[in-house]
């Protein structure tokens, strides 16, 4: 659910689970510089646009717990804000807990993605960031295990974490917290990210954080030539989409070739699945045409062909 009036005030009065990928750096967004300008109620560059992502998040987020006790069949109970008995600053609202019969109680977080993050978390796992955050979960309701429900709102596709305890995460969250919060208490900002990060041009304490390094990190590029193209969403979206779907089926594909391949091992080919299948050890003749460049410039100029291209790259704005 959102959170109440009183639990945002509350925010500010230590470090959420929400808030521990930044204070350890992490991408995508994670910034403890960032942070610390919101724990001290620091006034950002510019107005802070609201967050629609936010929105999808606590509207979807009962969906999210009816799938996952539909396909576990266990129950998800709500739960107040945590508060460590001796550590104020170390606080959490976790999406509920789960008791399961055989590991006992878990804490449970609810996610939803758009299909880019998603795909990414369906071939390669949880992000750090999720980890972080339900370990923080963990901590705090003295749980040895928590469980992460993932929905993709335009599919409605579901996966699901169990995420076991490891102390050494526990060890490294303990710490590094304990740090930000006594620099934030102490009034000492954690250092700044390269001004060449690319949170740093999306983030609302940018200019005072940075400065004229952030400035002259862009000085070779025309910011006029940036054009507005939200007319275009829908084009770039379904883009994205398809390179998204092509990126992971390249990966699946890569993976099972490497399984096909383990079990030929000791075979040349055979017949499978209506098709005749062919592996055997090839030697290929490569030109290394970048040391041949190094050791006979000339000639390698001669024969050069040059051509114009146009890549096309997108870069994910924070909030997008």
């Amino acid at each position: 659910m959102s959170l109440t009036k009183q639990q945002v005030v509350d925010r500010k009065l230590g470090i959420g689970g929400s808030d521990i990928a930044s204070v350890l750096n992490q991408k995508p967004y994670g910034c403890a510089r960032r942070l610390f300008y919101d724990k001290t109620d620091t006034k950002p560059d510019y107005e802070v646009p609201h967050n629609t992502l936010f929105d999808r998040g606590h509207v979807l987020e009962p969906e999210i717990i009816r799938r996952y006790e539909e396909e576990t069949g266990l129950k998800v109970e709500p739960v107040e804000t945590a508060v460590h008995p001796m550590i104020d600053w170390m606080r959490v609202n976790v999406d509920g807990i789960v008791v399961n019969p055989i590991l006992g109680r878990g804490v449970f977080e609810a996610k939803s993605h758009g299909q880019y993050i998603f795909n990414r978390i369906k071939a390669e796992g949880l992000p750090v960031s999720h980890i972080l955050q339900i370990h923080y979960g963990m901590m705090l309701h003295d749980c040895d295990w928590g469980a992460i429900g993932v929905l993709h709102p335009d599919t409605f596709q579901f996966i699901t974490f169990e995420v076991e305890r490891d102390e050494s995460i526990v060890k490294i969250i303990e710490e590094e917290g304990a740090k930000f919060w006594e620099m934030k208490s102490n009034g000492v900002k954690p250092e700044r990210l390269p001004p060449s990060d690319k949170r740093c041009s999306t983030c609302v304490f940018r200019t005072q954080c940075q400065g004229q390094a952030l400035l002259d990190s862009f000085e070779d590029v025309d910011m006029d030539d940036i054009h507005d193209g939200s007319e275009h969403d829908e084009l770039v979206n379904e883009w994205l989409d398809k390179r998204e779907v092509l990126r992971v089926a390249t990966m699946e594909e890569k993976e099972l070739k490497t399984q096909v391949v383990d079990v030929m091992d000791a075979i040349p080919a055979m017949y499978s699945a209506g098709h005749r299948v062919v592996s055997k050890p090839q030697e290929r003749v490569t030109f290394n045409s970048k040391k041949f460049k190094e050791d006979y410039p000339e000639i390698y100029s001669k024969y050069a062909k040059r051509s114009v291209s146009r890549p096309i790259r997108p870069f994910q704005v924070e909030g997008g």
